[in-house]
């Protein structure tokens, strides 16, 4: 067995263990919050434009995302804005539409468009990292030290 292979493996173990781990804390803590929210209904009040440059291969690639910004009336009747910290490439909300919105109870400030991504695109990403990592890591530690070998017509395991 490559003892390089080894030691990439076990950094890609420890590294899928600090994904996991940030992935069940922040499921933990996402779930904790939804407990503590009020559901009500906000209008989209404009779109945030961002934009970001990608410098590879010599050229410039431009990408933009639209965040949409909500605004909403609070327990105390108080009218709250907020941007949405998930955007996408096409505009998914459009100026004047009706959204379902989650807020916390002791801070209104705190709030969330109440779609599948807002809530739970954090502990997914780091979930399905940690993952990837996880197989990685194993593959490299322990499963690539097998080889087969054709021979008499047949493929045979061999272990070096």
């Amino acid at each position: 067995m490559d003892p390089f292979a080894r030691r990439l493996g076990a950094v890609f173990g420890l590294v899928s263990i600090g994904l996991l781990a940030g992935a069940f804390f922040s499921y933990r803590n996402t779930r904790q919050w939804l407990s503590e929210t009020d559901k009500v209904t906000g209008r989209v009040i404009g779109l945030d434009k961002r934009q970001s440059v990608d410098r590879s291969n010599d050229r410039d690639r431009y990408s933009t995302a639209y965040y949409p910004v909500v605004q909403f009336s609070g327990p105390a009747g108080q009218s709250i804005t907020f941007r949405s910290s998930v955007g996408s490439s096409s505009s998914d909300y459009q100026v004047g539409e009706s959204v379902p919105v989650l807020y916390d109870r002791q801070n209104p400030s705190d709030a969330r468009v109440d779609a599948f991504m807002s809530i739970w695109l954090v502990p997914l990403v780091l979930g399905a990292l940690g993952v990837v990592f996880m197989i990685a890591g194993l593959f490299l530690s322990f499963f690539n030290s097998v080889t087969y070998v054709y021979t008499n017509g047949a493929w045979h395991r061999h272990t070096p």
